[in-house]
């Protein structure tokens, strides 16, 4: 997965900052997709770990929660895997998925 991360277009810029950066700042997207402004408006919350993952931590129902970030090339493959898990609708599904990926 991280080698995905590294590869989308959306993460990569900020994936490739935050390896390089050794302190907290702002992240530099310039012309960038709403996409990765949005993820980088978040790098007070972001973490990255040895293994390559990209965490955000974010408030969801009630308490904070660590969520992986998730490239767009696995997007459908985690929602497929989450709706097969309960065959649950849409609604239900999605909120399943925000309990754990971003």
């Amino acid at each position: 997965m991280a080698a995905l991360r590294k590869k989308d277009i959306h993460i990569a810029p900020i994936y490739q900052q935050l390896q390089q950066k050794s302190q907290r700042g702002e992240i530099n997207v310039g012309e960038a997709s709403w996409e990765t402004k949005t993820v980088a408006r978040m790098v007070d919350q972001l973490q990255l770990r040895g293994n390559g993952t990209l965490l955000t931590h974010l408030p969801v129902k009630g308490r904070r929660r660590e969520l992986v970030i998730c490239p767009g090339a696995k997007r459908k493959e985690v929602i497929q895997n989450k709706h097969n898990m309960a065959h649950l609708g849409i609604n239900k599904t999605t909120a399943r998925v925000m309990l754990d990926w971003y």
